[in-house]
């Protein structure tokens, strides 16, 4: 048990005896003096009040006070009654003559070891006088009689008081318990419990305001989670911009750098006549060709910041897929005979409504990504079959960590093959920027049973 249901116990217990005890004291210290007295003070108004012609006629005995009137008349030898007697036996100093007129004397005699008998006298006049008498039960024997009643009825009323006491203080300590357990989950942000108490009172209001209160505090707890992760992720991914815009930055200034030093070089070299007259030419060749894949690079950058930032103008027409697919391709033809690449190709008519721009872009950079990454198994396999457009080439193992970073801008697998092919490193970002603008669902895997890496892209359900 907890502290509150001793708590609860022991104010019941107290409760509960403290006026047991105080009636019992009352009735062991005053109950006796205060019935002599109740008898004593019925015994004076009943002898105030007596009639006196009554009495003249004979004695009066009230059943109901069970008091004794009787008249005295001492001059003309009027009854003499026994009470009378009995007083001046009382009181054989003293004679009627003592007693004032109008004023009366009490006087309580002992008659048994049970009762008392208290006599009272009043003077009416010179020789005649009222006399009463009442019996009392003695305050003793009333105390000695309500101390038995009260052991035994405290032979059960204290066992049965106890019990209804322990009864009443587990009812009551039972839902506060519960309440104070709800309490502490409340104060430590657990939720999960609710309190159910049945009787229809103020613990059943309270524990409806903390079932109340802790579902309350729960959902904006959830809510308030729920924005701090939606803040943890704008955050992470303001970041990652922060970091992007640098690294883009440093790549930008890194690509350009080549180019740059390459034309550079030359025209210095043109310059100070180094160059035989019969490779001028060539050099010329070589500065417009790196002039070229500056161009080029300038284009994929502003390219890529449009869809990066979502800014890149759509504007959808119906197309023939398939055809579509093998206009884009047919340029590759001589790259592919070449590189002696075995191809497969197979095209199922397909009609979608797209951009014609940003399609045309993502099956040139799919394409010169496939030729420009296969290994030397060379083959390539194009499909387009239910929808699904699939461009497949022969590869050496690509990691997770390649994988997971392919989509970066600049990301290169190979540089020098790069470099080689006039690659910028910035085609499938635009690809994958692209396809999120299209809302086209897309995949990049590399299936090690076959060797394969598989770039797809879901058409269907774009028509």
């Amino acid at each position: 048990m907890k502290k509150v249901f001793y708590k609860i116990f022991l104010t019941f217990l107290i409760c509960s005896y403290l006026p047991l005890i105080g009636l019992f004291s009352l009735q062991y210290f005053f109950t006796g003096s205060y019935v002599e007295r109740v008898k004593t003070e019925g015994l004076i108004r009943a002898v105030e009040n007596a009639d006196v012609d009554q009495l003249k006629k004979g004695n009066i005995y009230d059943k109901k006070s069970q008091i004794y009137l009787s008249y005295i008349n001492t001059e003309t030898g009027g009854r003499k009654n026994i009470y009378f007697n009995m007083f001046k036996k009382i009181e054989d100093k003293n004679t009627l003559s003592d007693i004032p007129v109008g004023e009366f004397k009490i006087v309580k005699l002992k008659i048994s070891s049970i009762t008392n008998h208290i006599y009272m006298l009043k003077r009416i006049s010179e020789d005649e006088a009222i006399g009463g008498v009442i019996e009392v039960i003695k305050p003793d024997v009333i105390t000695g009689i309500i101390m038995k009643i009260y052991k035994g009825y405290s032979i059960f009323a204290i066992p049965l008081i106890f019990l209804l006491t322990y009864i009443l203080s587990k009812k009551f300590a039972k839902p506060i318990e519960k309440l104070e357990a709800l309490s502490k989950a409340i104060a430590n942000c657990e939720f999960k419990n609710t309190v159910e108490i049945k009787s229809k009172n103020e613990l059943f209001r309270l524990a409806e305001n903390l079932n109340k209160m802790a579902e309350n505090m729960k959902k904006n707890i959830v809510e308030l989670n729920e924005l701090n992760e939606k803040l943890k992720l704008e955050l992470i991914e303001k970041q990652r911009i922060l970091d992007g815009k640098v690294i883009f930055m440093r790549a930008i200034g890194h690509e350009l750098k080549t180019p740059i030093a390459i034309i550079n070089g030359y025209i210095e070299a043109l310059q100070d006549g180094i160059i035989p007259e019969g490779e001028v030419k060539k050099t010329y060749s070589i500065i417009y060709n790196e002039g070229l894949s500056m161009d080029r690079l300038v284009q994929n950058i502003n390219t890529y910041l449009k869809t990066e930032y979502r800014t890149v103008e759509m504007n959808p027409e119906k197309i023939e897929l398939k055809e579509f697919i093998q206009n884009n391709f047919n340029k590759y033809k001589l790259d592919i005979e070449q590189k002696k690449i075995d191809l497969k190709c197979e095209l199922e008519p397909e009609e979608i409504t797209i951009d014609r721009k940003s399609l045309h872009t993502i099956l040139n950079n799919l394409f010169t990504n496939a030729i420009t990454y296969v290994d030397e198994n060379k083959k390539i396999e194009i499909t387009l079959k239910d929808g699904v457009f699939t461009v497949a080439n022969s590869s050496a193992e690509l990691s997770e960590n390649i994988l997971k970073n392919l989509f970066d801008p600049f990301y290169k697998c190979d540089d020098s093959r790069q470099r080689k092919y006039g690659g910028t490193g910035l085609g499938l970002s635009i690809v994958k920027n692209l396809l999120e603008v299209l809302n086209l669902e897309y995949s990049f895997i590399y299936d090690e049973e076959r060797r394969f890496a598989i770039f797809k892209i879901k058409f269907k359900g774009n028509k």
